[in-house]
């Protein structure tokens, strides 16, 4: 039974041989080419990759780095709002009493910060349950899940390492950057504290020693002041930018593939009209992440560092590059 719904699942997704399949320098230098799921060694699918021993350790080391930066982010967020309730001052607008709202001055007379991304959209912070389904959470979703089961069931070893090293990366760059410079709630100002987080947790956190809630998923979840960049205008910038190389592989039309920038589009709107970040949130996160895709040799970094860390051999006509990462 598991084997026909194999061999099913590997009819619809293998991917043909091609010359040149991923193809540049950099490829024609990798060391680890036989075991890297570039096609150009025959038709790839999550089967080959399983089959083959050094893919197999790839993946596994993948998972583990998964697993280690979202770690690492919920202790980073939580870091966030310790900092946010014990090192502000209460006379700052980043402060979690603070009633200033983004887009709107309040009752003190303190002006809110300007934002163009605010002055060109409605203010829609009630977040119409729709426009929020449909185009941010569907988006995160989709740009998450799909570009990393895609190259997965298709067998592309190296692309999938490299995608799960970039997306790790941005994580762990927005957990540290937005610690440098706190901005406010960009929807409700303090009253998002009081809103997302429950009365028994803000005791917790403005009372009890950081060592005895690091752990929660408190700042994950529903922190109100991670800011800059936005993590999920990175990853799925990134995750399109995956799938649209790997579409290409299927020939995938122009124009279909290109439906992809009006879908991205349409979630900047809704999530500045949904006052959920900052224009220079998502400005910065799609910058980011479109700079550390079209940077070869960090994705060459990746794929090379993953296979040492595996002890994976080297083969092919590329043994001489036994001490030096790709470039």
């Amino acid at each position: 039974m598991l084997g026909r719904l194999a061999d099913w699942v590997e009819s619809w997704t293998v991917l043909p041989p091609h010359d040149d399949a991923e193809g540049g320098p950099a490829y024609a230098n990798d060391p680890h080419i036989e075991h890297a799921g570039t096609g150009r060694h025959g038709g790839t699918s999550f089967r080959t990759m399983w089959n083959s021993v050094p893919q197999r350790k790839v993946l596994l080391l993948a998972l583990v780095w998964q697993a280690f930066y979202s770690g690492l982010y919920i202790v980073m967020a939580n870091v966030l709002v310790y900092q946010t309730f014990h090192y502000i001052s209460v006379r700052s607008p980043s402060s979690p009493g603070a009633p200033v709202l983004a887009g709107n001055d309040d009752p003190s007379g303190r002006a809110a910060l300007f934002d163009l991304g605010f002055f060109l959209t409605p203010n829609w912070n009630h977040r119409p349950w729709l426009l929020k389904v449909l185009f941010v959470d569907l988006n995160v979703f989709f740009a998450q899940l799909v570009p990393a089961s895609f190259l997965l069931l298709t067998g592309r070893t190296r692309s999938l390492t490299q995608y799960v090293g970039c997306v790790g990366l941005v994580v762990l760059g927005k957990s540290v950057v937005q610690l440098f410079t706190v901005l406010p709630p960009a929807n409700g100002g303090g009253e998002c504290w009081d809103a997302n987080f429950a009365a028994a947790q803000l005791d917790t956190i403005r009372n009890a020693p950081f060592s005895s809630w690091f752990y929660q998923n408190w700042g994950a979840a529903h922190g109100c002041n991670d800011m800059i960049w936005s993590g999920h205008t990175a990853q799925s910038t990134l995750g399109f930018l995956f799938l649209n190389r790997k579409l290409q592989h299927y020939n995938f039309p122009v124009w279909c593939r290109a439906l992809m920038i009006p879908y991205l589009l349409t979630y900047w709107f809704a999530v500045l009209a949904c006052r959920m970040h900052y224009s220079v949130d998502v400005l910065s996160a799609t910058l980011v992440a479109g700079g550390l895709y079209t940077h070869r040799a960090a994705s060459n970094h990746i794929w090379w560092y993953a296979n040492k860390l595996c002890r994976n051999p080297e083969g092919g006509a590329w043994t001489h590059l036994k001490s030096s990462p790709l470039t």
